[in-house]
């Protein structure tokens, strides 16, 4: 009797570990799925990044966006805001039309630059990871069905209700066997 006693408890305490590892393994799973680049599509799906213009209900209209990386424009030597040419030919240091040194101790000065450089150069792999969107001329609309998963830029599971107009979102919109695209998921971005 105590020995039956023993083996239900063990089998007991088995089940329950193999359950908890089957829970976290599951979870794991999900986490990926709170990162747009990180979900696999199917081949019927394709991922549609946009700004919203406007919210009726559960559908919207947007405004179609391209997205490039930070250091995908700076490549492209874009002018400055103010529409100046870039006298310096892409080149940050001050050695061409900087103040003039005020006579301080040079070494200070030097180390000063190397700080400089290692500021620019921490800056520069933080912006590496940004995103910028420019937006086209194309346009749509689309409904987000009832149940819809919306996941904030947080990485936070909610509905198509947090939406709102000027969210910069990517669909995951999926062609139904009759060939209409239908959202199956949403991420805001910006």
């Amino acid at each position: 009797m105590v020995l039956k006693l023993k083996k239900i408890r063990k089998m007991t305490v088995l089940l329950l570990v193999i359950c908890l590892l089957v829970s976290g393994c599951s979870k794991a799973e999900e986490e990926n799925t709170n990162d747009i680049d990180s979900v696999k599509l199917k081949s019927n799906q394709e991922i549609v990044t946009c700004k919203i213009t406007a919210i009726y209900g559960n559908e919207i209209e947007y405004t179609v966006a391209k997205e490039q990386s930070v250091s995908d424009t700076k490549k492209d030597k874009m002018p400055s805001s103010s529409g100046a040419p870039d006298m310096n030919n892409g080149n940050n240091d001050n050695s061409a039309g900087g103040p003039p040194d005020m006579g301080g101790d040079s070494k200070n000065s030097s180390s000063g630059n190397l700080d400089k450089n290692k500021s620019d150069k921490s800056k520069s792999s933080k912006n590496s990871d940004k995103k910028v969107y420019t937006l086209t001329d194309e346009t749509g609309s689309t409904t987000i069905p009832v149940g819809t998963d919306v996941i904030t830029s947080l990485g936070k599971t909610t509905t198509f209700s947090r939406l709102s107009n000027g969210d910069i979102i990517k669909m995951i919109m999926e062609k139904d066997s009759s060939g209409e695209k239908v959202v199956v998921g949403v991420w805001i971005v910006s």
